[in-house]
């Protein structure tokens, strides 16, 4: 019955919706991808329910008080990891950009649950490249694509 459908010229209406990841979510997230072991929920804002739900895209829009409270839990979280990139991901702080590329093509396509376009790549690999401290650069970058999607 369903083989008989055409979609073609149906026009999508409505507003596409961005929320952010309740702290369940981003804890859990974060702790696959990069294996934190600090739990970080209890610093992240706890989320409105609306009829049971508490991710609900229209009450969990980004505002600037959010958005700095996730860039703390960002920069915490990069501290907590940056020692731990030989073990993640093979390489450390002193391969410079051969490490940002290796964290870059795997821990962004993981966290933003998508793949990355080579322009993002590139825009990421330019970011990472903007400090000549390499410590300073990972922290940078790590938040970056924590606090993005």
């Amino acid at each position: 019955m369903l083989d008989n459908v055409d979609c073609k010229g149906v026009s999508q209406n409505g507003q596409a919706e961005f929320r952010l990841l309740t702290p369940d979510e981003y804890q859990n997230t974060v702790h696959d991808v990069l294996g934190v072991a600090i739990d970080y929920r209890s610093t992240l804002f706890k989320p409105a329910e609306v009829s049971g739900f508490n991710n609900n895209a229209d009450v969990g829009t980004v505002s600037d008080t959010r958005l700095g409270i996730y860039l703390n839990v960002a920069q915490k979280i990069a501290e907590e990891v940056r020692p731990n990139l030989p073990k993640l991901f093979s390489c450390s702080e002193d391969d410079k950009s051969t490490c940002a590329d290796k964290v870059i093509g795997t821990v962004a396509p993981a966290l933003w649950r998508r793949p990355l376009t080579s322009d993002e790549r590139a825009e990421l690999l330019a970011f990472y490249s903007k400090s000549t401290v390499a410590s300073e650069s990972m922290t940078l970058l790590l938040m970056r694509v924590l606090t993005s999607a």
